[in-house]
């Protein structure tokens, strides 16, 4: 029966705009089966403004997540950290890289001190009938391994206060869920979705997503269903606080722009590729102060996700070679 069911649901999603049968997109987390998914975003960050004059200042980062997405009996999800690698491309510094997967005890020290503590860490996330995460536990044991690791360090110092309970709900988890739509729909079929986060030193945003089923495709006979969407970040809290220099943060615009695709059979997104821009004034202190800087990033993310028996056998085969 259950061999039937499972048929029958693809053949309407293979027919579902000429048969008028919706395609469910909701996300499954069945206990044995675990994924391998891997985050990787690179950022490019625009200074412009006072000192670094109309051109700016140009700053590179890199940021890779690899995790092993495991459910759990009490349907919360646990994603435990294999890989995780970093980058800061700088016009003083030049390149640091560092890589868990690649360097071992190699690469740059300050990455390495700040980012090889994500290794072997444990979040385990918590989600609400959305699908969408509603806490994280397990981030307070890896803020405090990144402390005893690094603190002290320039660079780890001067970028500490990115690493949140909500950034990684957020960038780990959240973003893979929030374009599916909450009930079966057809190719051609449009939804909007609303979603709030809160991001460091800027404080909390609401995005207004609208998102389109674009078409289900079909190849080597793995089922999947293209959803592209686009969102629209609006600040929804309180104002952020001066810094030590006296300057707040006042976001003009925070857009998106992505591509998922939806594995029917697994029932998880096995692919996503995004385009997020945001442009933030740095205001000077004083209720009336006119900006001093503006801070562009152009962040391109691209999310992989395939079993986990899969990536292993993959891993030991490039291993062997």
């Amino acid at each position: 029966m259950a061999r039937f069911l499972r048929s029958a649901t693809t053949c309407c999603a293979l027919l579902a705009l000429g048969a008028g049968c919706g395609v469910n997109l909701s996300p499954r987390f069945p206990a044995d089966s675990p994924l391998y998914v891997e985050v990787v975003d690179e950022t490019r960050q625009i200074i412009q403004g006072a000192q670094f004059g109309e051109e700016g200042m140009e700053i590179g980062f890199g940021n890779t997540v690899g995790f092993v997405q495991r459910p759990t009996a009490d349907g919360s999800v646990a994603l435990e950290i294999t890989r995780r690698a970093a980058s800061i491309t700088h016009p003083t510094l030049g390149k640091l890289e560092f890589d868990s997967a690649a360097d071992g005890d190699h690469g740059d020290k300050s990455l390495a001190d700040m980012n090889r503590p994500w290794v072997g860490k444990s979040l385990v996330v918590s989600k609400g009938p959305d699908q969408l995460s509603t806490e994280i536990d397990g981030f307070d044991e890896l803020q405090a391994a990144m402390e005893e690791s690094a603190a002290g360090d320039m660079i780890y110092e001067q970028t500490k206060s990115n690493y949140t309970a909500d950034t990684l709900r957020r960038t780990l988890f959240d973003n893979r869920f929030v374009p599916l739509p909450p009930a079966s729909v057809t190719v051609g079929q449009s939804w909007s979705r609303s979603f709030e986060t809160k991001f460091p030193r800027l404080g909390r945003v609401t995005f207004q997503y609208d998102c389109t089923l674009d078409k289900i495709e079909n190849p080597e006979g793995t089922r999947l269903a293209v959803i592209k969407y686009r969102a629209k970040g609006v600040f929804s809290g309180e104002p952020a606080a001066e810094s030590a220099t006296g300057q707040r943060p006042v976001l003009r615009s925070m857009d998106t722009d992505g591509t998922i695709m939806f594995d029917l059979e697994l029932g998880q997104p096995i692919a996503q590729d995004a385009q997020f821009t945001t442009v933030v004034n740095l205001v000077g202190p004083g209720e009336n102060a006119e900006p001093t800087n503006t801070v562009t990033a152009k962040s391109a993310v691209h999310v992989t996700a395939v079993p986990l028996t899969e990536h292993v056998a993959r891993h030991a085969r490039e291993t062997s070679d």
